[in-house]
């Protein structure tokens, strides 16, 4: 399984898109789970640059693209979202309402781009970039065993807290992202191993 949380594109462009879309494919994995970020503005249907091409670039290509949605696969349910606190002019932008209230309660791995309030979010000890949102849904959710996500860029890497694994997920090092932003590397987690 290939997880990406988010931040397809630079400034939301499709063909960012389509290129992240061809180049999962041909990688040596069966499923592959995306989300987007801030950054894709062509998939959040707020933004004028929204394109219904976007996710279908996914979707066509048999990548599972989620937003506010699950997916089970081989007995795992995936629960997918993109919303972000404190981004007032981005995608995604969760404009202080929780987005998790009706999301269900009986998963197993969350995919958010944003982190949760406190864990792998801040850029100082003051300041942090994750939801209080995401942290109430985790603590609804009694099975959830693996929470992936991505948006602090400089805080890639992993913690378990409790039965949960806080991975984030990160690739890019540096903000802005850049082409010449170092890349974190990729993370890999045993999930058969999570519950031991």
């Amino acid at each position: 399984m290939l997880v990406h949380a988010g931040d397809i594109t630079p400034k939301g462009e499709i063909a960012v898109v389509r290129d992240l879309a061809d180049w999962l494919v041909a990688q040596p994995f069966k499923h592959k789970i995306v989300i987007a970020g801030n950054h894709d503005f062509c998939l959040d249907i707020s933004q004028p640059q929204y394109d219904a091409r976007a996710w279908q670039a996914f979707e066509e290509r048999g990548i599972h693209y989620l937003l506010d949605s699950s997916r089970t696969i081989d007995g795992v349910k995936f629960y997918g979202s993109p919303w972000c606190p404190h981004l007032s002019g981005w995608a995604f932008f969760d404009r202080e309402r929780d987005q998790f209230e009706r999301a269900p309660c009986d998963i197993d791995v969350l995919v958010t781009h944003a982190p949760p309030h406190g864990i792998r979010d801040s850029s100082s000890d003051v300041h942090h970039f994750g939801s209080r949102h995401i942290v109430r849904y985790v603590n609804r959710c009694p099975r959830l065993k693996l929470h992936v996500f991505g948006h602090v860029h400089m805080h890639h890497g992993q913690n378990r807290i409790g039965a949960v694994t806080f991975v984030n997920a990160s690739t890019c090092s540096e903000s802005p992202m850049t082409a010449a932003s170092p890349l974190n590397q990729p993370i890999v987690v045993d999930y058969d191993a999570l519950s031991e």
